[in-house]
Formats: structure tokens, C-alpha cells, sequence
């Protein structure tokens, strides 16, 4: 069905993905920071999917593998985020509080707003517990 190089090149994409995957969700520190939505990682697989359909000009017979492959892998991809964004939240809080630790008074009103804004804009909910 497929050439030794098609499946050779099948199995490095799928390596990618999974990386690319849990890239997203630690990405979404950064991107929060700088005042940018971060993607949402139900869609993350569309996305890489749409990315390598581009980059690697598939064919319609791989476009429809991957795209299958990352179907398979969602449930898991989707759990691994659930797990890991309380864990960001936390780091993020911490920062906040030793950021808030350094400031003055009149600082510390403005920093609050901001990260008011940041959490209603940039963050998911908190998970439902």
C-alpha cells in the first residue's frame, strides 16, 4: 500500500504529533503572558493535520490516515491537557503572587486587573472538581 519511505515518513509525522501535542499545552504559559489566546487543544490535532497536509503535500490517501491516526489519539491528547492545565494554573498563581510580592500598592490594584483580564480572556475555566 504504501512505499518503505511513505511509512518511514508516516512514522516520523506521528512521532511530530505527539510532540507537538503536548508542545501546545505547555505553550499555553508563554502565550498567556504575552496577551494572546492560545489555541484550543480539542482543535490542536486539526490544526497539525491542516499543517502537514500543506507542508508535506499529502496525498488524499494520507490525508484521510492522518487524519484518522489523529482522531484515534484525541480522547488521550484531550485528557493529557486536562490533567496538565491545573498544574499550569498553579504555576501561573505562583508567579503572580511573587510578582505581586515585589510591587507597590498602587502597582499591585493595576497588577490585579491585569490578571483579571488575562484569565477571563486567555485561560480556560478551571476543571469542574
Amino acid at each position: 500500500m504504501f512505499s518503505p519511505k511513505s511509512r518511514a515518513a508516516l512514522v516520523v509525522i506521528l512521532s511530530l504529533l505527539a510532540g507537538a501535542i503536548l508542545g501546545i499545552v505547555a505553550d499555553r504559559t508563554v502565550l498567556a503572558h504575552l496577551g494572546r489566546r492560545p489555541p484550543d487543544p480539542r482543535r490542536a490535532g486539526e490544526h497539525f493535520a491542516r499543517m502537514l497536509e500543506h507542508r508535506l503535500d499529502l496525498t488524499d490517501e494520507q490525508k484521510r490516515e492522518v487524519e484518522a491516526i489523529i482522531q484515534r489519539h484525541a480522547d488521550a491528547n484531550e485528557t493529557i491537557f486536562r490533567e496538565t492545565q491545573p498544574r499550569i494554573r498553579a504555576q501561573m498563581e505562583a508567579t503572580d503572587r511573587e510578582i505581586e510580592a515585589l510591587l507597590t500598592t498602587e502597582q499591585k490594584t493595576k497588577f490585579a486587573e491585569l490578571v483579571r483580564e488575562r484569565n477571563a480572556h486567555h485561560l480556560p475555566p478551571p476543571p469542574p472538581h
